[in-house]
């Protein structure tokens, strides 16, 4: 995962630690590429800084969803499923695209499955909301997330060393250190970090535990600077995740479905009997997932390279990227249950494996260039801001497939104890190994122009290319159908291996398309003098924005075709304001927003009928265009530092998506309507709040920080059935935080701190999966119950 360290927003939920005498500092933003005021930025942002981690304790970047409004994810998945104000991605799928850009040190992180790359020393964390497509490209619908490492300093030795342990076997140690190696010339610094923490739920028949964090990264940096103007910036970063998925619970919600009926070699009973186990167990605080192990391990290197020219007026500069990530595993339990294994992905790659066909060597490689000009003409009455960008992404090796059971085997028990087994097809089927291509490039622009000292206007525009190719190879298992059998020589098919050849219909298929998109952006802001509402105003920003983003297209496989879909496209118009009232005592920023979203792509569950009434229809996921939808809302940030020891913050976000168009198939192929469905993994309120104070004692400073989260209900269905199943909604529920630290300011950088998550130990669920018309089940991610810990932190 992608650990944020020492991060803190100081818009909404600043921690008093970052004022002074009562007053919100500034924050500097580069939401526009280029350095500005948070305050003056004509954009929806959230600025966070290393200095609040301690307080705000956000260890990774799924922790922002609890203080930034309007952005969420399906809270509890290991992958990221990020989407801001609506817009995002809902599957983890490799041959998908993210809807929200992650960017560190301005390298992109192409993948959604593995979007939360560990990164550490964190100079800040910005997210921007709304389309970004003019100046961060594809892939920035609904927003982006800007992470920005901390530099070596050129004349300053700088090092910190902290630990934590807790309850559930938490465990966390950072050490770090920066300074010069040639005076005024060289710097460099190095930082390591190391976390594990037991997983929160228990398999009541393996012992094995989920939802467990184990993972570790070292950050290296080098900074150059030759004379006046130049200066190079080297990044490498190493990474390994090595954990077991998400816990998941299943929920009986179709009884009626074939699948329901079914057991695996060796599986204590049907899959129905399985899943209502499964569901009394919620109480007990276990699961009864897969037999075989559900891993999530990736191994990441990453590089960057900044070379700039800086002057007054001008600045040139060139980022170069590069991302290595292999080790790859990403599975998870979509049903909640033992007896199938449908995304257990070393199941089917164990199969190809044993048939010679290489199935555990994926790497993903992705290259990035880009340039950029920026300058200011004409007295720094326009700024403008100009450049070109790259990028050549491989994935090779990925393969997998569907098996339903751990041997490819499933049947349907009979009253007298044999099982009528299914064909092997339905057991293993669709095993492949594939390759995907992906290249881009694009051209962009923007100018700022100062009509006056009041209005400003923005205008920027993005024209980009891309192609993607995808080539696969198709086996499919030839043994023999068994047809009825005994339970003993059923069971004994547990570890059997499929004998698979090249599918006769269908042994190699490949595509290759091209896109090209125009994202254009234009704003009209307005800075409001001190006084201009009320006396009690110190300064004021308004403004107006109509922006443009899309997230890229691509291929989704279906039956002996790779069915193409198009890129989706955001267009929103916003309404924003950002004002400091009382000596900037209170912060109030917020926007209204109406966006029009085109060619949704959305992961659907299609069952497509089988020759053999008595054998279930297995269900398919594939991306398709799904049509248009309106989304509204608006985000509210509120600070408020009556003293210079107390803060108050609240952040909310209301976010209404409605279909206007959503036609789907049902397993036929007739046509579905789908419109009055409700978006999936969206909640319409989100609604978070912090109070802090500093007490000044003899013995030290005492910091109390109480912070709660409201989450909003989540539709969780993917296919037509599931909007009329109550299971498919995952209930609202109020999470609470309290951290206690002390710190002396004669101490020299010591601060020991105590903390309690989930205050009030509420049971909740964050997400999950609903296949209604399928397996006819939902499943079901818990949170994480209440856990306490003590951390120790030293900077020098």
């Amino acid at each position: 995962m992608l650990s944020v360290l020492a991060t803190t927003p100081l818009t909404a939920l600043q921690t008093p630690t970052t004022f002074a005498a009562g007053a919100i500092e500034e924050v500097i933003v580069v939401a526009r590429k280029r350095e500005e005021s948070l305050q003056e930025t004509p954009v929806a942002v959230t600025a966070l800084t290393a200095d609040g981690l301690k307080e705000a304790r956000i260890q990774n970047i799924g922790d922002l969803t609890q203080q930034v409004p309007g952005l969420t994810r399906q809270e509890g998945q290991k992958f990221a499923g990020f989407a801001i104000r609506g817009v995002g991605s809902r599957t983890s799928i490799v041959t998908t695209e993210p809807g929200v850009g992650v960017y560190v040190d301005d390298i992109f992180i192409p993948r959604n499955d593995v979007q939360l790359v560990d990164i550490i020393d964190p100079e800040t964390v910005q997210v921007l909301r709304g389309p970004q497509g003019t100046l961060f490209g594809k892939n920035t619908v609904g927003g982006a997330l800007l992470i920005t490492t901390r530099k070596p300093d050129l004349e300053t030795v700088a090092g910190s060393v902290s630990a934590e342990i807790g309850s559930q076997g938490r465990q966390k140690y950072e050490a770090g250190i920066s300074g010069p190696l040639v005076n005024d010339v060289l710097a460099g610094s190095i930082f390591v970090s190391t976390e594990s923490q037991d997983g929160y739920r228990e398999d009541a028949d393996t012992g094995r535990d989920y939802g467990n964090i184990d993972r570790q990264g070292v950050l290296g940096q080098l900074r150059a600077q030759t004379g006046e103007f130049f200066t190079a910036d080297i990044m490498g970063f190493y990474g390994e995740v090595d954990e077991n998925a998400a816990p998941v619970n299943c929920l009986q919600a179709n009884p009626e479905s074939v699948a329901q009926g079914l057991t695996a070699p060796n599986a204590p009973d049907t899959f129905a009997a399985n899943c209502d186990r499964s569901q009394a167990l919620i109480d007990d605080e276990k699961v009864i997932m897969d037999r075989k192990p559900l891993r999530y391990t990736v191994d990441t290197a990453m590089g960057g390279l900044t070379l700039a020219w800086d002057t007054e007026n001008l600045t040139i500069k060139s980022i170069t990227g590069y991302l290595l990530q292999d080790n790859i595993e990403t599975s998870a339990d979509v049903d909640g249950a033992s007896v199938y294994t449908v995304r257990n992905e070393s199941i089917p790659k164990n199969q190809l494996d044993a048939n010679g066909i290489d199935a555990f060597d994926q790497t993903r490689t992705f290259v990035s260039q880009e340039f950029q000009i920026t300058g200011d003409l004409f007295d720094d009455n326009l700024a403008y801001t100009v450049g070109v960008f790259a990028s050549k992404e491989d994935i090779d090796g990925e393969a997998g497939g569907i098996a339903l059971g751990e041997g490819g085997w499933v049947g349907q028990p009979l009253p007298d104890g044999s099982i009528f087994t299914l064909t092997p097809t339905i057991g293993l089927r669709e095993a492949y190994n594939r390759s995907l291509s992906n290249e881009s490039a694009a051209i962009f622009g923007q100018v700022i122009y100062d009509i006056n000292d009041t209005w400003q206007a923005t205008l920027g525009a993005r024209y980009t290319w891309e192609e993607k190719e995808i080539s696969q190879s198709n086996y499919v298992s030839t043994a023999d159908n068994l047809g009825l059998i005994t339970l003993d020589a059923f069971n004994e098919l547990d570890s059997f291996i499929q004998p698979l050849a090249p599918n006769p219909e269908n042994p190699f298929q490949d595509a290759q398309q091209d896109w090209t998109v125009f994202s254009p952006a234009a704003t009209i802001s307005a800075n409001l003098a001190p006084g201009t509402l009320t006396d009690k105003l110190d300064s004021g920003l308004l403004y107006l924005s109509l922006s443009e983003g899309f997230k890229a297209g691509g291929f989704s496989p279906y039956g002996e075709v790779f069915e193409a879909f198009e890129p989706e496209i955001v267009l929103t118009t916003e309404i924003g304001y950002k004002l400091d009232f009382l000596d900037g005592s209170v912060r109030v920023n917020g926007a209204l927003y109406h966006s029009s979203y085109d060619d949704i792509q959305i992961d659907v569950t299609r069952t497509p009928p089988t020759d053999n009434p008595d054998e279930p229809s297995i269900p398919i996921n594939l991306i398709t265009n799904a049509g248009k939808a309106t989304i509204y809302g608006g985000e509210l940030e509120l600070s408020v530092a009556p003293t210079e020891n107390l803060f108050l913050g609240l952040n909310a976000s209301y976010t209404k998506a409605e279909y206007d168009e959503f036609i789907d198939e049902d397993g036929a192929g007739n046509p579905v309507d789908r419109s009055a469905e409700d978006f999936a993994f969206i909640p319409e309120t989100t609604l978070s709040a912090v109070a802090s104070y500093n007490l000044i004692t003899d013995l030290g400073v005492f910091v109390p920080r109480l912070s709660a989260l409201y989450m909003d209900s989540i539709f969780i269905g993917l296919d037509p059935l599931s909007s009329q199943a109550p299971q498919a909604y995952v209930d609202d529920y109020v999470l609470m935080n309290l951290r206690v630290a002390w710190f002396n300011p004669a101490s020299d950088g010591l601060e020991v701190a105590a903390f309690v998550n989930n205050l009030a130990d509420e049971e909740y669920f964050g997400s999950g999966t609903a296949s209604v018309d399928g397996i006819g089940s939902v499943a079901i991610i818990p949170g994480r119950q209440r856990t306490y810990g003590i951390e120790v932190n030293y900077n020098f």
